[in-house]
């Protein structure tokens, strides 16, 4: 697989990614209304995925690169399954413990801004700037701040974790 094919399938599965994350914090949200904070954070962290969902499918725009075949599930692997099983417990109406949910979002988020940006898309994106010999700034400083607010919503999940543990 060539730089711009592997680019075009991280940050296309990216996108998809996101855009699952925040469907799950979406649905998290409206199950957790007897709990304002949780429900709150949870809305919060499904519109900064959304935001974050919008930036990866700009960038692949903007880059002019495309993927034709692509398995964005079996190329996010585990994280993507455990959102699935969170998304398919609540379509169930499943008796869901917030303890399992915060360890599972704890996983997700963890592999959302370390594995993925950090290890995979920022690097690889550092590489095509170079091959291309072309200046992006900008959008790399803006993948910096992704990578902050992906460890900001992992802390957040912490202070959930320590808020339900009470």
């Amino acid at each position: 697989m060539d730089l711009l094919t592997t680019i075009a399938l991280a940050i296309k599965c990216s996108k998809e990614f996101e855009e699952l994350t925040a469907i799950l914090y979406e649905n998290l949200s409206s199950l957790y209304t007897n709990n304002k904070e949780f429900s709150l954070a949870f809305k919060w962290l499904s519109i900064e995925s959304y935001s974050h969902a919008k930036f990866m499918e700009d960038i692949y725009r903007v880059l002019n690169i495309t993927i034709s075949s692509y398995n964005c599930r079996e190329f996010v692997g585990e994280p993507w399954r455990r959102v699935e099983i969170l998304l398919d417990l609540i379509k169930k109406n499943a008796d869901i413990d917030i303890d399992e949910v915060l360890n599972g979002l704890e996983i997700i988020e963890k592999f959302v801004g370390e594995e993925t940006y950090s290890r995979l898309i920022y690097p690889l994106l550092d590489k095509l700037i170079k091959e291309l010999n072309i200046s992006l700034t900008i959008v790399s400083n803006i993948f910096s701040e992704i990578i902050e607010e992906e460890k900001h919503h992992e802390n957040i999940i912490g202070m959930l974790k320590g808020k339900s543990n009470r």
